[in-house]
């Protein structure tokens, strides 16, 4: 599986700026056995360079793969692992749900915008507004935000059953 969207593995000489941006800006896929099942079969972050992420021996069945990242609209699939074998392809994620709740709307604009101008060091610089991640809360970032405004999490549902 691939994930366009993940964040680069930051390598711009400001080590304190690498670091904190490589730490904050991790997409992981969690795998669980249905989207309200407790317990979490696995958890793995996707990797930077490749964009790609392994899940090793999961018996045949179906499963709920959760595809998240800080900042982004989380991206649920049900999946059908049959001979411990998938391959699902490119599976991108929205910019903006700043908020975390589900839906890109005026509450994450209305926090993006409230950072406008704030960079990395500023006491009031928020990496989960930064949105491409280039130190700096600017213009970039909210037309991202804005082009996906309206989005929620079941506009790339595939297939899942947020009952069980």
């Amino acid at each position: 599986m691939t994930v366009d969207s993940a964040a680069d593995l930051m390598n711009t000489g400001d080590s304190a700026y690498d670091d904190y941006m490589n730490a904050s800006a991790i997409t992981i896929l969690t795998v669980k056995a249905s989207y309200l099942s407790v317990p979490v079969i696995a958890t793995t972050s996707v990797l930077p360079l490749t964009k790609s992420a392994t899940v090793s021996n999961l018996p045949d069945g179906d499963y709920l793969f959760t595809i998240s990242r800080t900042g982004f609209l989380v991206r649920d699939m049900s999946v059908t692992v049959a001979n411990n074998s998938i391959e699902l392809g490119n599976k991108p994620l929205l910019a903006g749900d700043v908020f975390a709740d589900g839906i890109i709307d005026g509450s994450d604009s209305e926090s993006l915008f409230s950072k406008i101008g704030f960079s990395f060091g500023d006491p009031d610089y928020l990496v989960d507004l930064d949105l491409n991640l280039d130190g700096i809360i600017d213009g970039t970032d909210s037309e991202t935000l804005l082009a996906n405004l309206g989005a929620d999490v079941g506009f790339y549902n595939e297939s899942v059953n947020y009952y069980n």
